[in-house]
């Protein structure tokens, strides 16, 4: 959310089209290569934040699913009939978006995922991760358009969409582990796996 802010006010104060100060055709030739100069840095500062925003949101998903998968839980991927996913099999071989619209459901007894208005862009946050990470050189200025479209606001806070929809169809039902790092207001019962409190040694 941090990094999110913070690239929502570089855009909002110093990228924007709509602010004669960020419009190029309205500075004066001389100091068209120091403005040139200015904006590269914020727009790489921009960037920066926007993808720290995709991997840390996408990180949170990634760690709430597995941390929500009990250790008996099983899994039959339907691209591999016959062959059952254990829990660790599950983190390492399982796409987030397969755990998100199939296992947690599951886990979880919510109803379909993929039908609810974030779907579309938490899968986009998955793309995004997934380009950051294993990027080629020839796609990347071309991808970096992505970033100044109007929907990349709603594309990082779609990862707290997901952990948030699973906390409201399942808020009653299940035990708090207290190693989770809370959703802001949400403080019980969630996620589904938890530790006994009473086997956590207590700093002296």
């Amino acid at each position: 959310d941090k990094a999110l802010s913070r690239a929502l006010d570089i855009f909002k104060e110093n990228i924007n089209p709509d602010k004669p100060i960020n419009d190029i055709s309205k500075i004066i030739k001389e100091n068209k290569v120091d403005f040139l100069k200015n904006k590269s840095k914020i727009y790489c500062d921009y960037i920066e934040e926007i993808e720290t925003a995709i991997v840390f949101s996408y990180t949170a998903v990634e760690a709430f699913a597995n941390i929500s998968i009990p250790e008996d839980y099983l899994f039959q991927s339907e691209d591999k009939e016959g062959i059952l996913y254990k829990k660790k099999a599950i983190e390492r071989w399982t796409s987030l978006v397969e755990k998100v619209s199939k296992i947690l459901p599951d886990i979880y007894q919510a109803p379909k995922i993929k039908t609810k208005p974030f779907w579309n862009n938490f899968k986009l946050l998955e793309e995004y991760r997934n380009s950051i990470i294993h990027h080629k050189t020839v796609d990347r200025a071309e991808f970096f358009k992505s970033y100044f479209k109007g929907n990349i606001s709603d594309v990082c806070k779609s990862g707290e969409s997901v952990i948030r929809y699973f906390y409201d169809a399942h808020t009653e039902k299940n035990k708090t582990n207290p190693l989770w790092p809370w959703l802001i207001g949400k403080e019980k019962d969630f996620p589904i796996v938890f530790d006994d409190l009473s086997k956590i040694q207590k700093s002296k």
